[in-house]
């Protein structure tokens, strides 16, 4: 080789070796910048004398912003040279910083998932699939949640899909809403997860114009701060507010509307996961919906109408104890000997009791009672701990609403860490813009107690006393207790409860029970439960898995009766006639009178209560519907009218008339909008 070719190619080498050197020098400015700022933000920080863990949190995000930026950019070797350096500088702040290795146990103290990877092993499920965002942690206290992707295990769908009914049953829950559907391949009923492949909605809306555009479930209720989010819907239903809800900043939504939004989001995510392809031709317009012990025929109406809205035909609706002791009988908990299952749910918004008497021939219900309160009241008693303690702090939050968000988030948060093994004290963090300032408040393991005991007392013990009053009347004494429920997972209430039924006494499914139920319910109804077609002998004297089921009526239905020949001020009372736990259907009969000469209209107006008596004042009950009888003649004062009352389920009510005068009938259309 020539020397000019040598001299060439070491000019060569040295010109890629000083573009390197430049390119590193670089890099090197780049890194001096970016620390350089770093440590200037500190310092100043620190000689303001500003709240030490928020501004960490704020430096922890800022290198998160600086990490996705480098490594967008191409600078991997640049951010590895760079956070070498930053790290130490947490490591001297006292910082840690959590980055979770593939296939780890989930932690929710340190750990947030907000990506699921599906996953056909079973052994990953609920652990971690990946890290995508560090967590920080300061002496103990979490700054910032590490964000990162579990596992969640997917069984193959295509059983599931082929075999699944044709109606779903939907628990329309205060906090949370959980689908349902029967499998007949293997007989079991399932919960159908949503699009984030979790099994449970929160039944939050984000109401825009047009409603296609609403935002449904977590980031729904993420959003509340910020934008207007109804939630707890199911708490508005039956409330004085003229039918709509009032959200943040005074924004005013029709109820009816919010209910629409959150059914159509469930019967869209119901058809997409159960038919992702669109080969099954899988139709989710037929639906079965539970409700509260405690609602009345108006609110169960509410319910009905804001499926049908969705576009979806109720096939039935049953209460939510009944649902619950569907799910933990059907099928195999059922023999020849009838079981007595007593059902206690406690939610986030209602307390359901329920008493039932199952075999393989039979499930029939002896009694329902229910009251709204659950998990929610505790959060609102926290609420009012919480706000003396500031108080005697000198920080008033009346008239912040949205520090009482905050407040109320982190009382729901602090309630779950409570219900923890072995946590005596828990503390809570508000930062009040009002006064600036940051603040942290504590509530001990005898005073959260204090709070739930004044909630089991004043709300709870009334209906249990009531159920016992009904157990002892029948002659009924419960083989077993089903806890289910949010918020039975609660140690307080599961030791109370446990106290008063002893070991007979369980936990079950807390969160899904419901929905499994009403899944359960909806195949029943598809095999023709209410035509009395359902436990049969075939030729080989073996009887069909599907009992005939028996409900009560879970309130007091009466008629409003003008007292007196109506002169002068008119006043009224109601003369009940279809009871609290009376066993259906039931078809009563009662007359009424013409008030006036020449009526041509008597208006029928349906009462409901709780009462077990005859004859009650006005105040006592709640009308839940009207209907209007009209004569084709005037008719003479004191016309006698039969008027009939046929209740076949819980959720519906049937009114006939017949004018004894002309003996002609009529089929009335109760109005229970």
């Amino acid at each position: 080789m020539n020397k000019r070719i040598q001299y060439r190619q070491m000019e060569n080498l040295l010109k890629k070796m000083n573009e390197k050197i430049d390119s590193q020098n670089r890099k090197i400015e780049s890194q001096s910048e970016i620390l350089q700022e770093f440590i200037g933000l500190l310092n100043a920080k620190q000689r303001e004398g500003e709240d030490f863990e928020k501004f960490l949190r704020e430096l922890a995000l800022w290198r998160e912003d600086v990490a996705s930026y480098l490594t967008a950019n191409e600078q991997e070797e640049q951010s590895h040279l760079i956070f070498k350096r930053l790290d130490s500088i947490f490591e001297e702040m006292g910082v840690k910083i959590h980055t979770t290795k593939e296939n780890s146990a989930f932690d929710s103290k340190i750990h947030e998932v907000i990506a699921i990877v599906e996953t056909e092993e079973e052994e990953k499920h609920a652990r971690i699939a990946k890290s995508i965002r560090n967590g920080y942690e300061y002496h103990g206290k979490i700054l910032l949640k590490e964000m990162v992707a579990g596992y969640k295990y997917r069984r193959r769908l295509t059983m599931f899909e082929e075999y699944a009914a044709k109606t779903i049953g939907i628990d329309f829950g205060t906090n949370n809403s959980v689908v349902g559907v029967y499998n007949t391949k293997i007989e079991k009923p399932l919960v159908i997860e949503n699009e984030e492949g979790v099994n449970s909605t929160p039944s939050a809306v984000l109401l825009r114009e047009p409603l296609e555009f609403s935002d449904v479930g977590r980031s729904a209720k993420e959003r509340a701060m910020l934008e207007p989010v109804v939630l707890s819907m199911k708490s508005l239903i039956g409330t004085e507010n003229n039918g709509f809800a009032i959200s943040r900043e005074g924004v005013r939504f029709p109820i009816l509307d919010a209910h629409k939004v959150l059914f159509q989001y469930l019967k869209r995510n119901t058809k997409t996961r159960m038919d992702p392809d669109g080969k099954l031709n899988y139709r989710t317009d037929k639906c079965v919906v539970s409700y509260p012990a405690s609602f009345n025929l108006k609110q169960k109406e509410f319910v009905r109408r804001a499926a049908q809205s969705a576009g979806m035909k109720v096939a039935g609706m049953i209460t939510e104890p009944e649902a619950c002791a569907l799910a933990y009988l059907y099928p195999d908990k059922l023999s020849e000997k009838p079981l007595n299952l007593r059902i206690i749910d406690l939610g986030a918004g209602t307390f359901d009791v329920a008493l039932l008497s199952a075999s393989k021939r039979q499930i029939k219900v002896l009694a329902v009672d229910g009251v709204k309160a659950g998990g929610d009241d505790i959060d609102y008693l926290m609420m009012a701990y919480f706000t003396a303690q500031l108080k005697a702090n000198g920080i008033d939050l009346s008239g912040d609403k949205e520090a009482f968000q905050v407040l109320r988030n982190r009382c729901e948060e602090c309630k779950i860490r409570m219900s923890a093994p072995g946590k005596e004290y828990d503390s809570i963090i508000l930062y009040t813009p009002k006064y600036n300032k940051q603040v942290e408040i504590g509530i001990s393991k005898a005073d959260y107690h204090k709070l739930c005991e004044k909630l089991m007392q004043v709300k709870l013990m009334p209906v249990l006393e009531r159920l016992a009053k009904v157990e002892k009347e029948k002659g009924v004494s419960a083989d077993l207790t089903l806890l289910v429920g949010g918020s039975n997972v609660n140690p307080y209430f599961v030791n109370e409860f446990k106290k008063m039924y002893g070991n007979n006494c369980i936990s079950y499914k807390s969160k899904e029970a419901v929905a499994l139920g009403d899944a359960v319910y909806a195949y029943m109804l598809e095999k023709g439960i209410m035509k009395g077609l359902i436990y049969s002998e075939n030729q080989s004297g073996s009887h069909s898995k599907i009992p005939k089921m028996k409900q009560v009526s879970n309130e007091t239905l009466g008629l409003r009766i003008l007292d007196g020949s109506g002169a002068g001020a008119k006043s009224y009372h109601v003369e009940n006639l279809i009871f609290k736990n009376m066993e259906l259907p039931v078809h009563i009969k009662t007359n009424v009178k013409t008030a006036y000469e020449k009526q041509t209209k008597v208006a029928l107006h349906l009462y409901s209560s709780g009462s077990i008596s005859t004859k009650m004042k006005l105040e006592g009950a709640q009308e839940v519907g009207t209907c209007l009888l009209r004569s084709k003649k005037p008719l003479a004062k004191y016309t006698t009218i039969e008027v009939e009352l046929i209740m076949e389920t819980a959720d519906k009510i049937q009114v006939k008339a017949l004018e004894k005068g002309m003996n002609q009938k009529v089929d009335v259309m109760l109005d229970l909008s």
